[in-house]
């Protein structure tokens, strides 16, 4: 089978860090395993699936709108490190999101819990994974922007008194 690896990571200074590595590499070692053969790399660089632009005007949604043109025969296998790696948005939209895909004839794989979701396995206890997956991904990408907003009120605040910041 043919596999393009998906790597995301939400901010530049997370790509300080070893994100790259470490998904590529979990990524590359999980294809061995299975006998699959690498084709493509889609690696977004400090792009937050929080709001989903990736998978609209990102290399996720690029990838996707290639497969609907036919770019990719069916079967072609779409691995992540997790789940959390193609989304954070609201479960309904990621669930609705691997529908689409399954669909395309993507199958969609993650290294974390060594999961395959196409359109042939999407029963009852992929659909619950997934939507428990999705819901503490975008929990807590919901805490992240939360604890951020309320870190930057307080600097605004800080300088507004005229304290250093």
């Amino acid at each position: 089978m043919d596999v393009v690896i998906y790597i995301r990571w939400s901010s530049a200074e997370q790509g300080k860090g070893s994100s790259l590595e470490r998904q590529r590499e979990d990524c590359r070692r999980h294809a061995k395993l299975k006998g699959w053969n690498v084709i493509d790399e889609l690696v977004e660089d400090g792009v937050s699936a929080f709001k989903g632009r990736h998978s609209t005007v990102g290399l996720l949604g690029r990838f996707v709108a290639e497969a609907e043109a036919g770019g990719y025969p069916d079967g072609v296998v779409l691995l992540a490190e997790k789940l959390d790696r193609l989304s954070r948005e609201l479960p309904r939209k990621v669930y609705a999101w691997i529908l689409r895909v399954t669909e395309l004839g993507i199958i969609v794989a993650t290294v974390e819990g060594d999961r395959r979701y196409d359109g042939d396995n999407l029963d009852m206890a992929a659909t619950i994974e997934v939507i428990v997956k999705a819901q503490l991904a975008n929990e807590e990408s919901e805490k992240k922007a939360s604890r951020l907003a309320a870190a930057w009120a307080s600097k605004r605040g800080r300088l507004a008194r005229g304290e250093d910041v």
